[in-house]
């Protein structure tokens, strides 16, 4: 992965910038990729988990978070834990089609990941 690329995915994974300037970033792109992928991990989630049950993200803004990184094949998930990783990212992108996120489930999440 380019290094510009890896900055811009690393700083989505740890949501170090505000969404419309990540998903500009991510939109100068391209979609396809191949190479070394950035790994996303039960800790990256749970961190903005423990940011929603704070106050300083909404459930939309982790529903939006959540959006940009699923189906990027810049991303991978953590082969230990992947399937929480997976189930959790469609979980908080699809609230909708899963369950919405609120206070309740934001910490079972967090002890489900910090568990895994």
């Amino acid at each position: 992965m380019n290094n510009e690329r890896s900055i811009v995915v690393e700083n989505l994974l740890n949501f170090s910038r505000p969404l419309d300037e990540l998903q500009r970033q991510l939109s100068s792109f391209d979609w396809d990729f191949e190479g070394i992928t950035t790994v996303l991990h039960s800790e990256h989630i749970v961190q903005v988990l423990r940011r929603y049950l704070s106050g300083e993200l909404t459930a939309s803004m982790v529903e939006q978070w959540a959006n940009l990184i699923e189906g990027r094949e810049d991303i991978s998930f953590d082969i230990n834990n992947e399937k929480w990783v997976t189930d959790t990212i469609y979980e908080l992108a699809n609230p909708v089609l899963a369950t919405p996120l609120q206070i309740a489930r934001a910490r079972e999440l967090i002890l489900e990941g910090e568990e895994a």
